[in-house]
């Protein structure tokens, strides 16, 4: 059967190839008896052919990306047979992102800059993650009435870059 499975790891997600349902009619009813090879092949019949492994069953392990693999099967003449089946491993689950700031809060609102520190984590089942910072925001207006007529709020923020740390101003409107 053909499979659609969910990637486990960058590395690889295991799959498991399951001959058992192949039949020969030579082998005694019911079974699959005279059958005396199986040989699991990515790219069969191309000049970059790969035995993956043999066996009725097969446990591996497979990259994301769709993968046609065949099954040759052997019985005791020498006879063979193939039959291919597509396993797809996918990555339909995001990436996750947290992270704190410190400090948490900026007090007293004495109109000081404050350095702030961003610690960042980001994580992919099946890949790396690259993160950068878009923006930085206050709900704080810059120079608004009351806030003790200072500008530049919002200071050393490098957009677009993996920027963790810059200074915002303590400050609230009045």
């Amino acid at each position: 059967m053909d499979q659609l499975i969910e990637c486990a790891a960058a590395e690889g997600t295991p799959v498991t190839l399951d001959g058992s349902a192949s039949t020969d009619p030579d082998s005694t009813p019911g079974t699959n008896d005279d059958i005396e090879e199986f040989d699991w092949f990515t790219d069969y019949g191309t000049p970059d052919e790969a035995l993956l492994g043999n066996g009725m069953i097969l446990e591996g392990s497979l990259m994301l990306g769709a993968h046609v693999i065949t099954l040759r099967v052997t019985d005791s003449e020498g006879e063979t047979d193939t039959d291919e089946v597509t396993v797809e491993i996918v990555d339909t689950t995001p990436p996750t992102i947290s992270f704190d700031l410190d400090p948490t809060m900026l007090w007293p609102p004495d109109h000081t800059l404050r350095a702030i520190e961003a610690m960042v984590t980001a994580s992919d089942t099946c890949g790396d993650v690259a993160v950068t910072l878009v923006s930085v925001s206050s709900n704080e207006p810059d120079n608004g009435l009351g806030d003790g007529d200072t500008e530049d709020d919002i200071q050393g923020v490098e957009a677009g870059t993996e920027d963790y740390s810059f200074m915002l101003r303590a400050e609230r409107a009045g």
